[in-house]
C-alpha cells in the first residue's frame, strides 16, 4: 500500500512535465502535418501486446518518434 501512495505521489508530482511533453509533441505533429499518420499509429498501438502496460505518456512518444521517422 505505501508503494502504491508513493506512486501516485511521484505520478502528481510530475504531471506538469507529462503536460509539457503532450504538448511539445502535439505541436510538432501539427507543425509537420503529420496527425493522420500519428492518429494511425496510436489506434494500431492500442491492440499490440508489446503496448499493453506503457503509460499514454510513453504511448504518445513511441508514435510520435515512429512517424517522424517514416515522414
Amino acid at each position: 500500500m505505501f508503494l502504491l501512495y508513493i506512486y501516485e505521489y511521484n505520478q502528481i508530482k510530475n504531471m506538469g512535465h507529462y503536460e509539457d511533453s503532450y504538448f511539445e509533441i502535439y505541436q510538432a505533429v501539427e507543425d509537420r502535418n503529420i496527425k493522420v499518420e500519428f492518429e494511425k499509429q496510436l489506434e494500431k498501438m492500442r491492440f499490440q501486446s508489446k503496448h499493453k502496460f506503457k503509460t499514454p505518456k510513453e504511448m504518445w512518444e513511441y508514435a510520435y518518434t515512429r512517424v517522424n521517422t517514416l515522414n
